[in-house]
């Protein structure tokens, strides 16, 4: 890399791109974003302006919790069918999330209406009873 282009330290490069430095410092190991380069001997990671359109997608991929493997996976240039696919099982692993957080708001919901939840010695819920 020639020395007039800019080089940024791993603080402002989060920033930039909008991971935070904890992401950064994981990613590297991770070989899922690499520094461009490191000072020698302090070790300072530097970034460079051809890695912000990476750093951009992975923290709009991980924004949307899909994990690290299917990020590698689009970053290395998955096909338009390969990425779509990718989506649609991160949908399905969302969805039965959102389905088990569900049956637990029930749960919490007919604690809440309970009348005497708490002074019983057992409880009703939508799962069942359930003894303290």
């Amino acid at each position: 890399m020639d020395e007039q282009s800019p080089r940024w330290q791993i603080g402002q490069f989060a920033e930039l791109v909008g991971l935070s430095i904890p992401q950064l410092r994981r990613y590297d190991p991770l070989r899922l974003l690499e520094p461009d380069g490191r000072a020698a001997p302090s070790g300072y990671r530097y970034y460079t302006p051809g890695q912000t359109g990476a750093a951009r997608a992975i923290a709009l991929l991980r924004s949307m919790d899909m994990p690290i493997a299917d990020n590698r996976r689009v970053l290395a240039g998955a096909g338009d069918t390969e990425r779509r696919e990718l989506f649609r099982d991160h949908r399905a692993r969302l969805e039965a999330r959102l389905d088990e957080v569900r049956r637990l708001l029930a749960a919490v919901d007919a604690l809440t209406r309970a009348p005497t939840a708490c002074g019983t010695s057992s409880w009703v819920t939508p799962t069942g009873t359930v003894s303290p």
